[in-house]
C-alpha cells in the first residue's frame, strides 16, 4: 500500500518536473516587461514635469531681461520729464541706448497725437517719421492704455513698418504735471526670442504663443507642454520649449532592466527545476526504501543513510533558498519601488540596489560552481608572481567597509622584511582570505578581528582572529563539512551557503597547504592558513588598455539573444568597433563570405547551427581569422571543447568590458 502510494507521488513529480520551472520563467519574464513599461511611462512622465518647471524658470529669466531693457527706456522717461532732453541729446541718449541693447529695432518719441516724430536710427526707419501709430485698433488701444493709466503697456503681434513681426512697447511722459507723448520701443519677435534663447540652443528648440496662435516657431516636433506666460508682456504672450533629442525621454537605466529581469527569470526557473529535481530524487529513494523494508531488514543502515543524505539535501536546498529570497526581496522590492519613483535620485538608488543584488545572486551561483569543479576535480591551480602583501591590503580595503559598518575593529598585521613576490594562484588564494575574513566579521558582533601574515622559511601563515561567538569542540568536527555551520541557529542569524569553509578547506589543499581551527565559544575563533611556497620576481608590468583604442575594425558577433545582441553592440561601439550580427552558426557562415572582418565572437549553443560546428566549417577555410568564443557556458570541457573546434579565446558571460577590451587588443593590435 505504501509502495504504492510513493509510485504514484512518483508519477505525479515526474509530470510536473518542468511545468512549475516554465511557468515560474515565463511569470518572471512578463513581470520585466512589465516592469520595463512601466519604468518608461514614469520615467516620461517625470521628464514631461521637469520640462514644464524648465520651462518656467527660462521664461522667468525671459521677465527679468525684458524688466532690464525697458529700465533703461524709464530712465529716459524721466530726463524728458526733466526738461533735460533737446533733440540733439535726445539722439544721442536714444542711439546709446539703441547700441547697448540688440533686442529691439528702433526707438522713437511719439508726441501727444499719436504722431512719430523722431526715431533712432532713422535709417531704414524713414517710413516710420510722422507716422500716426493710432491708424490701426492694436496700436490705437495700448496707446490709449499708456496715456490712461500712466504705465507701460505693449501691443499685440503686428507687422512693422520696418519689416517683420514685433510688438511696440509704449511709456507716456510727463512733463511739468501734464501728458506729453509716448517712449516707444520696437522689438522685433524674431531678433528678441533668438537672442535670448542662443543660450538654451543646445538643450532645447522653443516657439512663441500669442493668445493660442504661433507667432515664432524653431520646432520641429510637437510640443510637450502649453507653455508658460511671460508677464511682463502680458498673460497672452507664451514661451514654449521643447527638448532636441527624443533620448531626452530614455532614461540610461533601462537598458539594465531586461538583462537582470531575464538572469533573475532563469535563476528562478533553475532553482525551481532544482527543486523538483530533488522532491522526485526523495521519492525515488522513498519509493526504493520502501521495497527494501519490504524484502529486507538487513538493508535498514543503508536505507538511513539514504535518509541521511535527502535531509541534507534538503537542508541544502532550504538554506540556498533563504539565500536566495534575500537578494531577491532587494531586486524585486527596489523594482516595485521603481515602478511608483518621482526623481533621478532616487530611481538611481533602486538600480543600485538591484545591481548589488543580482551580484550577491551571482556570488552564490559561483560558490556552488566551485564547490562542484572541486568535487569533480575539474579545477585548476595557476600559480604566477603574486605580490601577497598588495593582494592582502586589497582585501583589507575591500573589507573595512563592512567592519566600519558595524563598529568593528579590523586590523592587518605584516612584518616590514616580508618578501613582495611568491608563486601561488592569486585568485584561489584571494578567494580562501575574503572567506575567512569574511566569516570573522559576520560572526563577531563586537570586538575586533586581525590578520597576521608571517613568512618562516618557505612557509607562509595566514592567521585570522577574532573575538566573536566562537564555536564549540563538537562543531569544530565538521565545520569544513559542506552545508555545515557552527549549528542551525547560525544559517537563521547570520545567512550564508554552508559551503565557504568547505571550499576555503579543500582550495587550501589543492594549494598544497593546510588550514586548521583553534576556538572557544563566546571567546573568539582563530582560523590559521600553512602555505609552502616558493619566492619569485616582480611580474612583467602589463600595459594599461584603453578601452578606446580601436579603429573601427569590422567584426563579426554570432549571438542568438537580442538583449545579448544589444549589450554586446553597444559595449563593442563604445570600443570603437563596427559590429554585424548573426543570429545563429549558418547566418554567421554567410556573413563571413560576404565580408572581411578582422575577427569574429562566438557563442556556443545557437538554433539551426550551434558555434562550434560554424568554427569548424569557417576554420576549414581560413586558418588566420581570431576567433574567440562569448559564451554562458563556463566548465573546464566547454573551453576544451571550443579550443579543439579552433576558437582562439574563451570569454563568459556576464561581460565584462575590461576583459573584453585585453582580449581583443591581443587579437586586433
Amino acid at each position: 500500500m505504501l509502495a504504492g502510494s510513493a509510485h504514484s507521488k512518483l508519477m505525479l513529480s515526474k509530470k510536473s518536473l518542468y511545468i512549475y520551472p516554465f511557468i515560474l520563467f515565463v511569470s518572471c519574464l512578463f513581470l520585466t516587461f512589465y516592469i520595463d513599461r512601466t519604468y518608461e511611462k514614469k520615467y516620461h512622465s517625470t521628464q514631461i514635469d521637469y520640462l514644464s518647471s524648465r520651462e518656467k524658470e527660462i521664461t522667468l529669466e525671459l521677465d527679468f531681461v525684458m524688466r532690464r531693457e525697458l529700465s533703461a527706456v524709464e530712465r529716459m522717461g524721466k530726463r524728458w520729464g526733466n526738461n533735460t532732453y533737446t533733440k540733439v541729446t535726445w539722439d544721442l541718449d536714444a542711439l546709446a541706448y539703441y547700441n547697448d541693447h540688440d533686442n529691439f529695432q528702433a526707438i522713437s518719441w511719439v508726441d501727444r497725437t499719436f504722431h512719430v516724430r523722431w526715431i533712432v536710427p532713422l535709417e531704414g526707419n524713414e517710413k516710420a517719421v510722422n507716422l500716426n501709430l493710432a491708424f490701426e485698433e492694436n496700436r490705437r488701444k495700448a496707446l490709449i492704455v499708456a496715456r490712461d493709466k500712466g504705465t507701460i503697456s505693449v501691443t499685440a503681434p503686428i507687422t512693422l513698418v520696418q519689416g517683420g513681426k514685433g510688438f511696440l512697447v509704449y511709456l507716456p511722459l510727463e512733463k511739468n504735471g501734464e501728458f506729453d507723448g509716448f517712449i516707444s520701443s520696437v522689438f522685433r519677435v524674431d531678433k528678441l526670442f533668438s537672442n535670448f534663447m542662443a543660450q538654451y540652443s543646445e538643450q532645447f528648440n522653443y516657439e512663441v504663443i500669442y493668445d493660442s496662435e504661433t507667432i515664432y516657431k524653431k520646432l520641429d516636433r510637437d510640443s510637450y507642454t502649453d507653455g508658460f506666460p511671460v508677464s511682463i508682456l502680458g498673460e497672452k504672450w507664451r514661451l514654449r520649449i521643447s527638448p532636441k533629442s527624443e533620448d531626452f525621454f530614455v532614461s540610461p537605466f533601462q537598458v539594465f532592466i531586461y538583462p537582470i529581469g531575464f538572469c533573475i527569470s532563469l535563476f528562478v526557473a533553475g532553482m525551481s527545476l532544482l527543486l523538483q529535481y530533488s522532491r522526485l530524487k526523495s521519492l525515488q529513494l522513498e519509493e526504493v526504501n520502501e521495497h527494501l523494508v519490504e524484502n529486507n531488514r538487513a538493508l535498514d543502515l543503508a536505507k538511513q543513510k539514504s535518509e541521511d543524505a535527502s535531509k541534507a539535501k534538503s537542508s541544502f536546498l532550504a538554506n540556498m533558498s533563504h539565500e536566495i529570497r534575500t537578494p531577491l526581496n532587494g531586486i524585486l522590492g527596489a523594482a516595485d519601488l521603481a515602478k511608483n519613483c518621482d526623481s533621478l535620485e532616487d530611481s538611481r538608488e533602486y538600480n543600485e540596489i538591484i545591481h548589488s543584488s543580482s551580484h550577491a545572486l551571482l556570488d552564490i551561483i559561483n560558490d556552488i560552481l566551485d564547490f562542484s569543479k572541486i568535487e569533480s576535480g575539474k579545477l585548476s591551480i595557476e600559480n604566477k608572481s603574486t605580490n601577497i602583501p598588495e593582494l592582502v591590503k586589497s582585501i583589507y580595503g575591500l573589507m573595512i567597509h563592512v567592519a566600519e559598518e558595524k563598529s568593528i575593529y579590523l586590523q592587518f598585521n605584516i612584518p616590514e622584511d616580508f618578501p613582495q613576490y611568491w608563486l601561488v594562484d592569486s585568485t584561489r588564494l584571494r578567494q580562501i582570505l575574503l572567506n575567512l575574513v569574511g566569516n570573522a566579521l559576520k560572526f563577531t558582533p563586537e570586538g575586533k578581528v586581525t590578520m597576521e601574515v608571517d613568512a618562516v622559511g618557505d612557509y607562509i601563515k595566514f592567521t585570522v582572529k577574532d573575538t566573536g561567538i566562537g564555536i564549540s569542540q563538537e562543531r569544530q568536527a565538521v565545520i569544513f563539512d559542506e552545508f555545515e555551520q557552527a549549528d542551525t541557529s547560525t544559517t537563521r542569524k547570520f545567512g550564508g551557503t554552508g559551503l565557504g569553509l568547505s571550499i576555503s578547506k579543500k582550495l587550501s589543499e589543492l594549494l598544497g597547504g593546510t588550514l586548521s581551527i583553534e576556538s572557544e565559544l563566546e571567546k573568539g575563533s582563530t582560523f590559521t592558513l600553512s602555505l609552502r611556497l616558493e619566492k619569485s620576481v616582480a611580474p612583467k608590468a602589463e600595459e594599461e588598455v584603453d578601452l578606446k583604442t580601436f579603429n573601427g575594425e569590422q567584426i563579426l558577433l554570432c549571438e542568438d539573444n537580442r538583449t545579448n545582441q544589444r549589450i554586446a553592440q553597444k559595449v563593442l561601439n563604445k570600443l570603437g568597433l563596427k559590429v554585424d550580427i548573426a543570429s545563429d552558426g549558418s547566418e554567421g557562415i554567410k556573413f563571413y563570405h560576404e565580408h572581411n572582418y578582422s575577427l569574429i565572437l562566438m557563442d556556443m549553443q545557437m538554433p539551426v547551427m550551434d558555434g562550434l560546428e560554424a568554427t569548424k566549417i569557417i576554420r576549414a577555410e581560413d586558418d588566420d581569422i581570431p576567433i574567440i568564443a562569448l559564451t554562458a557556458n563556463v566548465t573546464t570541457e566547454d573551453n576544451r571543447l571550443c579550443e579543439e573546434a579552433g576558437m582562439n579565446a574563451f570569454l563568459t558571460k556576464p561581460l565584462n568590458s575590461k576583459l573584453l577590451s585585453s582580449e581583443l587588443h591581443k587579437w586586433l593590435d
